[in-house]
């Protein structure tokens, strides 16, 4: 597999090299991607487009003229937020609670059903817990209040989605007009400084394609052009 990096003016002839080759393709907006598969229906490359660009109908790139977005990174006990403004950073919080169990290791709210619930250091685990997720709320309605949000870039611990989400009504309608997505590579803690990293990530053009008996060599170097190699980070097919 190559992972390889796509500047902006690269996107549209690539497109036009994969249709040269009459291989068939599928667009995922939320996820700024392009599947590309061969004649027999087997993935043979995706491309990741930067979140600044847009795909035009299945015919060109084009710069987007304005575009709000939020990254929000959630771990137990850490969360992180970024809120840019048309490419601009223009606010950023980071968010922290007691609200891992000491030895165990596991966050409190994973044993809400257990009689530890009751003792002191268990109350205030689930006090801090709700105070947490109160914090992110908050600081979405405020961006929400004084500029236009586009998009949520999100990184969350599953067993945590629940919680972020309830009650937080930016989330929710970010959800409902598909205006939500998942950061497609893995945030081991949701620090303001590998926020900055994901950022930078998302506005990359990354191809990555594999070789297989129905593409060989040629057909590769058609579709990645005059690419500069480029080793992006792990992500998912």
């Amino acid at each position: 597999m190559q992972h390889l990096k796509l500047e902006n003016h690269e996107l549209n002839p690539f497109l036009e090299n994969i249709k040269n080759l009459n291989l068939p393709f599928e667009h995922v907006p939320q996820q700024h991607k392009v599947l590309v598969y061969t004649p027999q229906q087997e993935k043979i490359a995706v491309l990741r487009y930067s979140i600044y660009q847009e795909l035009i109908g299945s015919d060109f790139f084009q710069s987007k003229e304005f575009f709000n977005h939020v990254i929000l990174g959630v771990r137990a006990g850490l969360a992180g937020l970024l809120c840019y403004d048309n490419g601009a950073l223009v606010d950023h919080k980071v968010f922290r609670a007691y609200m891992v169990r000491k030895k165990q290791g596991k966050s409190q709210i994973n044993y809400l059903k257990t009689k530890g619930k009751s003792r002191a250091g268990s109350r205030v685990r689930l006090g801090e817990t709700k105070i947490f997720f109160q914090e992110i709320a908050e600081r979405l309605t405020q961006y929400n209040t004084h500029m236009r949000m586009d998009h949520v870039f999100l990184s969350c611990a599953t067993t945590l989605i629940p919680f972020l989400f309830k009650d937080n009504t930016v989330l929710q309608q970010a959800k409902s007009r598909q205006a939500i997505s998942k950061i497609p590579f893995h945030i081991s803690q949701p620090t303001h400084e590998n926020l900055l990293k994901a950022q930078h990530q998302l506005t990359f053009n990354q191809v990555l394609i594999k070789e297989n008996q129905f593409i060989d060599s040629q057909q590769l170097k058609k579709i990645i052009a005059k690419s500069d190699g480029f080793s992006g980070l792990d992500e998912d097919w």
